[in-house]
């Protein structure tokens, strides 16, 4: 089957929070994480540059976290997450520096955002949370909102796990239980021919959801 690097970055990520004590089903707040562990040091500063979000020293005894002040609360958090993943995963690489930008657009960037992403809303309680959504009564335009509010994220950040988890969502709708939902990126999946729904999409327009599969 050859590497696969959401499945093992996810794995990574769930690593992080079973040490921490946090279950899958509880809201993750990066930023009191991060406060709790004592070789990472987190420093707020008000930074002009625009699109700049924040940056990650590693260092050999303790490692340092700067998010940018002028951010919002919901904002630094997810920032945190993707600096803690660049502290976790790549500090062996770029000297054990990262300045992370809204812009930038790299692999190990990918592996940032998602591993964050992962550690706020993990897939294993955002699927069958979604999906509940869908099934239930509770009005399509309002879902984004609701589950934004849950995990504490922006409505975007909804939007980009929808995006990313697309296919894993269309097996689970299916049938499939989580633990054995097959993980693979967009790319693996473009490689395949794979095209799931377009559920971030499919959320601006009034469909019957239980018979939208793509």
């Amino acid at each position: 089957m050859g590497y696969n690097a959401k499945k093992d970055l996810y794995e990574l990520v769930d690593r992080v929070r079973r040490n921490a004590g946090i279950s899958i089903g509880t809201p993750i707040r990066v930023l009191s994480l991060c406060q709790t562990l004592r070789d990472v040091s987190v420093v707020f500063h008000e930074f002009d540059t625009q699109g700049f979000c924040g940056a990650a020293f590693a260092g050999p005894k303790e490692n340092t976290i700067v998010l940018n002040n002028t951010r919002s609360r919901i904002e630094q958090n997810f920032d945190c997450g993707h600096e803690l993943i660049h502290l976790l995963k790549h500090r062996g690489l770029n000297g054990g520096i990262f300045q992370c930008f809204s812009t930038q657009n790299s692999f190990l960037e990918w592996e940032a955002n998602e591993g964050s992403a992962q550690l706020i809303v993990p897939y294993q309680d955002f699927i069958p949370r979604f999906v509940s959504c869908l099934q239930s009564n509770y009005p399509v335009w309002g879902i984004q909102e609701e589950l934004a509010e849950f995990y504490g994220v922006s409505s975007q950040v909804i939007r980009i796990r929808l995006n990313s988890l697309s296919y894993e969502i269309d097996q689970y709708r299916r049938g499939v239980p989580l633990e054995g939902l097959e993980l693979l990126s967009r790319s693996k999946q473009q490689k395949r021919g794979i095209h799931p729904t377009c559920y971030d999409a499919l959320l601006d327009f009034p469909l019957d959801w239980c018979s939208t599969i793509g």
